[in-house]
């Protein structure tokens, strides 16, 4: 395979991995994540432990990355099909954004005709809502969603902080007493150790349909309550506590921290590597009138003031957004749109600095199409390198620093280095 050919899936494989509607960077952090915790488990107190910490690992982690998404398709369908409500629309805070809701609803009831989003994703609601008064509708998909959302995340931390432990709990006393009827039967002589109102609520729901790392701490804390309330001994309890609070900063921040760190250590432009790269595919007279027009207006607001190209413009918010762009019933948050022209404005930048006497910024009277395509490739592999450096830095706090941190405690605390959750402990000194 060619070089070129290598560079130019950096751009497609960052995309994926921090695309917010899937799961691939929790699972390439989870994956390594699991065996560590379930290995560390092993070493301390045998298979027990080791098959207990995995199923406890995997169990959750499906739950946690995947429940409230499952809760909430559920609860989708059941308004869609029994109740007859459009549920196909992001939940919109007009505040801080586009008012997804209104505008879908508006157009659902035929009071916007003339409308240039695309409504495309509204087409199986075609005429069923024609006529209706748009502030009804509107009231009913937003009473929809608050509901749906809300029990979504009780369900979710109900199975993790409760369910899912007694469930594990309850397999490693059957697989303790399998073990010591078998031990018994053959009278072996080895050893073992076995050891929300208003704007509250508005904002609540918001977050669960639109932040996914929100989604995640949100089912974290009381699944932490939970798996505290229901464990074995006090022990236990204060391993889970550690674990799985340590976790919440290596899950959700640890990756973004390194990765703000290093661009800021090696003045690296924050941009995503496919809009890197819409930007160096650009025609020779779209990037000539963005270069002139940066330098007569050096701090540009947004992306119309430095092209008249509204394709590229399209394009390069069609990537940053994820396809969520123009859609008339997707939310997109004006913060986000400020963070991606800033992200452009700061590579167009770093690429005018990186011009040399060499390899100068015009040529032969017209953008030096190579200088774009070398700066587009060394930024878009360090924001790549960065991002797995991120990564790297938390599987190694959540697969071996956090479990090798909660096991340290454990064995100050009680002298043993046991597997807490079948640890002897005395009953006043669990209390």
């Amino acid at each position: 395979m060619q070089i070129n050919n290598i560079y130019s899936y950096i751009p497609k494989i960052v995309h994926t991995i921090n695309d917010p509607n899937r799961a691939v960077g929790t699972l390439i952090e989870e994956i390594p994540t699991d065996v560590g915790r379930s290995y560390a488990g092993y070493k301390r107190g045998g298979v027990i432990e080791g098959a207990e910490k995995l199923r406890k690992e995997v169990m959750a982690a499906i739950v946690w990355m995947f429940g409230i998404r499952a809760f909430n398709f559920l609860g989708n369908k059941f308004c869609e099909n029994i109740l007859k409500i459009p549920m196909n629309i992001d939940y919109s805070n007009a505040k801080e954004g586009n008012d997804a809701i209104r505008n879908s609803a508006e157009f659902l009831v035929g009071k916007l005709k003339n409308t240039e989003f695309d409504t495309s994703e509204l087409a199986k609601y075609k005429d069923k809502y024609k006529g209706l008064n748009p502030e009804t509708l509107i009231k009913r998909i937003k009473g929809a969603k608050q509901v749906t959302s809300v029990l979504a995340v009780i369900l979710n931390c109900v199975a993790m902080g409760i369910v899912l432990p007694k469930v594990n709990q309850a397999i490693t006393r059957k697989k303790i007493a399998e073990m010591k009827n078998k031990k018994e039967q053959k009278t072996s002589n080895e050893n073992k150790n076995i050891s929300f109102k208003g704007d509250l609520l508005n904002k609540f729901v918001f977050n669960v349909e639109n932040n996914n790392k929100f989604r995640l701490i949100a089912t974290d804390v009381p699944m932490i309550a939970g798996r505290v309330g229901t464990s074995r001994n006090k022990y236990e309890g204060l391993e889970n506590f550690v674990i799985d609070g340590g976790s919440i900063y290596f899950y959700n921040f640890c990756a973004g921290h390194v990765q703000n760190a290093l661009r800021k250590m090696t003045l690296t432009p924050n941009i995503p590597p496919v809009i890197a790269e819409v930007i160096s595919n650009a025609d020779s007279n779209t990037l000539d009138e963005i270069f002139r027009n940066l330098e007569s207006n050096q701090n540009p607001k947004c992306l119309a003031e430095i092209t008249s190209n509204k394709g590229l413009i399209h394009d390069i918010f069609d990537k940053g957004t994820y396809g969520k762009i123009g859609k008339i019933n997707r939310f997109v948050k004006s913060e986000d749109l400020k963070d991606i022209t800033d992200g452009v404005i700061s590579f167009l930048n770093h690429v005018k600095k990186s011009a040399t006497t060499e390899n100068p910024l015009y040529k032969d009277g017209s953008v030096n199409l190579d200088l774009i395509k070398k700066v587009t490739v060394k930024t878009n592999i360090k924001n790549a390198a960065f991002l797995m450096g991120g990564l790297a830095l938390s599987i190694l706090g959540l697969a071996v620093i956090i479990p090798k941190t909660a096991f340290w405690i454990t064995k100050k605390l009680t002298g043993k280095n046991e597997f807490s959750g079948t640890m002897e402990v005395d009953k006043k000194e669990n209390n």
